[in-house]
C-alpha cells in the first residue's frame, strides 16, 4: 500500500483556493490562486521600495549640512595674525637710506632698511625678524610696514579683542625721525566663516609723522 506523504508544499501555495465562508474581502464563490512566482515578485517589489527608501534617504542627509558646520563653499583661507602700519602722507620720503624698527615692550619684533628712492634696477630692500616692508608703486616712499609676529603668545586664552604696546623707530641716514608708542586693538577675525576655523586676530592703525 503506498503511503501517503502529503502534497508538496509549491503545490499547496499554487492550487486554486476558495474563499473562506463569510471572508468581508472576496466576494462568495470567487476563487483565486497564489503561487510562488506571485509571492516572490511581490516581496521583491518589496525590497526593492524599500531599497529605494533608503538610498533616498542617505542621499538626503549627505546633502544636508549639519547643524552649526562651516558653509561648504567658503574657501578654506589661512587666517594669520597680523599687524599693519598704513603711512597716512607719502610727501615725507627724502632720498636716503630709512630704517623701521617695531618693538613690543621691549623685545624687538623685526626691522627693515629700504633706499629711496628704489633704485629701478633691483630692490634695495632689506628686513630681518618677522617685518616686511611695502613700497609705493612709483618707489619713492613706504607705503606700510607689516608683521605677522604672534602678540597673544603666552597667552592661555584669547576670546575676545586685546591691545598690545608696541614701539616704531623710523631713522633716516642714521637720524632718528620719529619714535612713537602704538596701541593697537587686535581683534578677532574668522575668515571662512563665524563658525569656521581657524581664528586670528589682527589690526591696524594709520600713522602720520
Amino acid at each position: 500500500m503506498a503511503k501517503d506523504v502529503g502534497k508538496p508544499l509549491f503545490s499547496t501555495l499554487s492550487e486554486p483556493h476558495r474563499n473562506a465562508p463569510n471572508d468581508p474581502d472576496i466576494p462568495d464563490g470567487v476563487t483565486g490562486s497564489f503561487s510562488v512566482a506571485t509571492f516572490l515578485a511581490t516581496w521583491s517589489g518589496s525590497v526593492m521600495d524599500s531599497t529605494y527608501s533608503v538610498v533616498g534617504l542617505a542621499v538626503l542627509l549627505m546633502a544636508t549640512p549639519l547643524a552649526g558646520s562651516c558653509v561648504t563653499d567658503c574657501p578654506a583661507e589661512p587666517c594669520q595674525y597680523t599687524f599693519q602700519i598704513n603711512f597716512a602722507e607719502q610727501g615725507n620720503w627724502e632720498p636716503g637710506t630709512w630704517d623701521f624698527v617695531l618693538e613690543e615692550s621691549g623685545t624687538r619684533v623685526g626691522s627693515c632698511t629700504i633706499e629711496l628712492p628704489e633704485p629701478e634696477s633691483s630692490s634695495s630692500t632689506s628686513c630681518s625678524g618677522q617685518l616686511e616692508l611695502n613700497e609705493t608703486s612709483d618707489g619713492n616712499g613706504v607705503a606700510s610696514v607689516e608683521t605677522f609676529y604672534d602678540f597673544t603668545a603666552g597667552e592661555t586664552s584669547v576670546d575676545d579683542s586685546f591691545s598690545r604696546t608696541i614701539t616704531l623707530s623710523v631713522r633716516r641716514d642714521g637720524e632718528r625721525v620719529t619714535e612713537s608708542t602704538l596701541e593697537p586693538t587686535f581683534e578677532r577675525k574668522n575668515l571662512n566663516g563665524p563658525d569656521c576655523p581657524p581664528a586670528c586676530w589682527q589690526a591696524t592703525v594709520q600713522y602720520k609723522f
